[in-house]
């Protein structure tokens, strides 16, 4: 049986991922820091194994490390663990600029490394990442979010030109906005509005996109999936000529800022 791994398992797009990989018959083993979210994974899937881990804390990340290299073998591993808390620059405290850094991006190259080396001894493997559209545009109110996927990108496709001779492909998943708590409370705590230019898709959309990045069909192991494509062609165009934000940002504020309101509405967002 195929063996995957995913971290940040319990949120929305974790957990619909693990229903997708479960489905296509994967053993699975899922990583979270809320233990009691993981003890209902496993009522839930039988068979399922279960690390409770802060990816925060130094010693508990490099366990998981650990766990991961010596782990008898990990077909598909999903990077997923996310965390964003939208503030202006000068609003912003340490330690929320700490906490973005350390969950988005100093956890997932130390989780990104292991999987890596782990792979590449097994001449086998697909890793996938989410990161975001921010990646490509940076959001105001998402300055911090916005530079660590933009780093995160950077580490994905370094590392997939590395390990591509050893038989081991590299994905990153990149969503505009997805319908998850971690967006509903964007929607309601000064989250950019370009996350709303488009309605958000849903975790289910984002999870079948991971289990097709792993696939063998046409169309599989691509280096970057865009959700929705259309939002990445006017994104790469803004990062392409970064001063162009500055003359559209004000039709993007008007336009996200009624999408949030139909993205509230629509989904009953409340506090």
């Amino acid at each position: 049986m195929k063996q995957f791994f995913i971290n940040g398992a319990c949120g929305g797009v974790g957990l619909a991922t693990i229903k997708a990989f479960d489905q296509a018959g994967y053993q699975i083993w899922a990583s979270d820091i809320n233990q009691d979210a993981l003890e209902n994974l496993a009522k839930q899937y039988p068979g399922i194994r279960i690390s409770c881990i802060d990816v925060n804390d130094k010693q508990q990340l490099n366990c998981l490390c650990d766990n991961i290299l010596s782990a008898p073998k990990i077909d598909v591993a999903h990077v997923n663990a996310g965390v964003v808390y939208p503030n202006d620059v000068v609003n912003s405290t340490p330690l929320e600029i700490d906490l973005q850094l350390d969950i988005n991006l100093r956890s997932a190259l130390h989780i990104n490394r292991a999987l890596a080396i782990k792979m590449k001894e097994q001449k086998t493997g697909h890793i996938v990442n989410t990161v975001s559209m921010g990646a490509f545009i940076p959001l105001p109110t998402s300055a911090v979010y916005c530079a660590t996927k933009a780093a995160l990108r950077s580490y994905l496709t370094a590392m997939q030109a590395e390990l591509k001779p050893f038989g081991v492909s590299v994905s990153g998943i990149y969503p505009s906005g997805v319908h998850t708590p971690m967006l509903q409370y964007e929607a309601l705590n000064n989250g950019s509005p370009l996350n709303f230019l488009n309605m958000p898709v849903s975790a289910d959309k984002v999870a079948n996109t991971v289990l097709k990045s792993a696939g063998t069909t046409w169309g599989s192991k691509k280096l970057e999936y865009y959700l929705p494509y259309s939002d990445s062609i006017s994104s790469r165009i803004v990062n392409a000529f970064p001063w162009l934000l500055q003359k559209i940002y004000p039709l993007f504020r008007y336009l996200g800022e009624k999408g949030r309101t139909k993205y509230i509405r629509k989904f009953n967002v409340m506090d």
